[in-house]
């Protein structure tokens, strides 16, 4: 299963290069929820929910219970939280250099 999981993130890192801005869109946005479940959550516990400029969501301070990194027990049987921090840490850095790109940032706001 893991395996089949690594492949798809393979396959959909990949469509970052894609022609299709909206398939690249969708790649950025795997990417970041990648990202955010690699991550550890910020020290207060409260994360800003949302992504609409103005939405109601975006403006109110909201606890979530999303998945995390420390919601992993230290000596857990199959997920080392160390090796995933650093996975999310490369695919923060792959987001960075392909949202750098002119082409691909005017397509990622023109599609939100």
């Amino acid at each position: 299963m893991w395996a089949i999981l690594s492949q798809l993130k393979k396959k959909i890192i990949e469509c970052l290069d894609s022609d299709n801005d909206g398939v690249r869109v969708h790649a950025i946005h795997f990417l970041e929820t990648l990202v955010l479940v690699y991550s550890s959550p910020p020290s207060n516990g409260t994360l800003l929910v949302g992504s609409k400029k103005g939405s109601k969501a975006a403006i109110s301070n909201k606890t979530t219970q999303e998945f995390n990194l420390s919601m992993i027990a230290p000596k857990h049987i199959i997920l080392n939280a160390n090796e995933l921090k650093m996975e999310g840490e490369k695919y923060i850095g792959i987001l960075i250099t392909k949202l750098t790109r002119a082409d691909l940032f005017v397509a990622y706001h023109f599609l939100l």
